[in-house]
């Protein structure tokens, strides 16, 4: 969402009865933020092609997921982490609050800036504050949990950038960042954490230990889920190293470095890799720097 009109949700003449696709996470059913469909509007106004706006109760940099006739949204409610849901008309069917906000560290910034997914059944929502929930798609609290309750506050310069993915059974949140100050004795490892999708259980977490230069080490990207000779596979990217983990245990499979070939500082990762015919183009650094890598790391 643009930044100056964060706190309006906007529906455009996209979301008719005629696209039934549904709209899960961040960048859509496949994490490409492509459409099986080719016939959207693409010219707007105020007016032009808007079908109805709605004010959100406070700040949010989210984008909705969409699931059958329900859109979900997350911002701040009276200075608490929240979730609003619509329905495609634009009534609001419920909300729910959970713990204090944690607010984005500049004017434009934000505690809800990862996008929601869902798989159809739950809503997986996660916050600046390290808060992650589930919750059934009628607004039910399932669980909650707080990562940085459990691991340490994120010590990114930035606000959050990184929203939660789904695998069968998991959903996966990726924390990149680094010395906290510049001070090597003050390392938090960036990581990867699994939790029951079902029970909110922990069943994995692995660090990712790369050692880079300043602000190196952040990165703001979104992991991609991909399915190889029938198994799942994590790819994420940050400090300098795009890997591979097993979906069931988080395990390296495998890595591939060599983005950063003058060790520069300063080169934090903000864009997301995509994939395509099994192959993932990362987008790296600063001045339109693009990699095209298979999807096991090969080639």
């Amino acid at each position: 969402m643009n930044t100056s009109t964060f706190n309006i949700l906007i529906i455009l003449a996209l979301l008719t009865n005629v696209y039934s696709e549904n709209w899960p996470a961040w960048r859509g059913p496949t994490g490409n933020g492509i459409s099986k469909h080719v016939d959207f509007p693409s010219n707007f106004s105020n007016t032009k092609n808007v079908l109805w706006k709605k004010e959100l109760p406070g700040v949010g940099s989210s984008t909705p997921a969409i699931w059958g006739d329900k859109i979900f949204v997350t911002s701040a409610i009276e200075s608490k982490d929240g979730v609003t849901c619509f329905s495609k008309s634009g009534e609001s069917l419920w909300s729910k609050t959970f713990g204090v906000e944690r607010g984005g560290k500049h004017k434009n910034g934000s505690g809800s800036n990862p996008s929601p997914v869902t798989d159809g059944r739950n809503l997986f929502v996660y916050f600046k504050s390290g808060t992650l929930a589930s919750l059934s798609l009628e607004g039910e609290k399932i669980w909650e949990i707080n990562l940085q309750e459990e691991f340490g506050k994120d010590t990114l310069w930035w606000d959050l950038g990184t929203s939660p993915v789904l695998t069968s059974k998991f959903v996966v949140v990726a924390v990149m960042q680094e010395y906290e100050g510049g001070d090597p004795a003050k390392s938090q490892d960036s990581y990867l954490v699994a939790y029951s999708k079902e029970s909110g259980k922990m069943v994995w977490k692995t660090n990712r230990t790369y050692k880079v230069k300043s602000e190196t080490g952040q990165s703001y990207t979104t992991p991609l889920v991909v399915v190889k000779d029938d198994k799942e596979m994590i790819i994420t990217f940050g400090s300098d190293h795009l890997t591979g983990h097993s979906a069931e245990d988080g395990k390296l499979v495998w890595d591939c470095g060599g983005y950063n070939p003058s060790d520069k500082a300063m080169w934090r990762v903000i864009a997301s890799p995509s994939i395509s015919d099994g192959i993932v183009v990362v987008p790296y650094g600063r001045k339109g720097h693009f990699a095209a890598v298979k999807a096991d790391g090969k080639g």
